[in-house]
């Protein structure tokens, strides 16, 4: 039994929720970049935040992970899947493209390796009979 205390801490300590630290970060990002350049501090200052909940989002997304098995095959690996998913695949429209043509790849090979196997069962069975 833990001390309400020491789980109110925890609590305290953990990363925000995911969805409210990529609306922050999408708000910070936009004032970074829309602010006027003539208002330096400013700038540094949404640069600041930009940093911080980028952080903050990295952080509650190792969080989620450690939270799923295969997550944390991930992380032992050392294998980053956001950040490679965010650098490798763009968009969504993207991956149903690279997926679509896999599919279709395999699709192809698949019926290729059919009529070999029924050409050389033909052979096989003419020649025997």
């Amino acid at each position: 039994m833990r001390d309400p205390d020491d789980l109110l801490i925890d609590d305290l300590q953990a990363p925000p929720p995911l969805d409210v630290c990529r609306e922050a970060l999408e708000f910070w990002t936009h004032r970074r970049d829309t602010v006027s350049r003539l208002r330096r501090g400013a700038r540094r200052d949404a640069a600041e935040m930009v940093a911080r909940w980028e952080q903050r989002l990295h952080d509650a997304e190792r969080a989620e992970r450690a939270q799923r098995p295969w997550r944390r095959l991930l992380d032992a690996l050392g294998i980053d899947w956001p950040a490679v998913a965010q650098r490798h695949l763009p968009s969504r429209r993207r991956v149903t493209v690279i997926v679509s043509g896999g599919l279709v790849a395999l699709a192809a090979c698949l019926l290729a390796m059919t009529v070999l196997c029924l050409v050389l069962a033909y052979a096989v069975l003419t020649h025997l009979g």
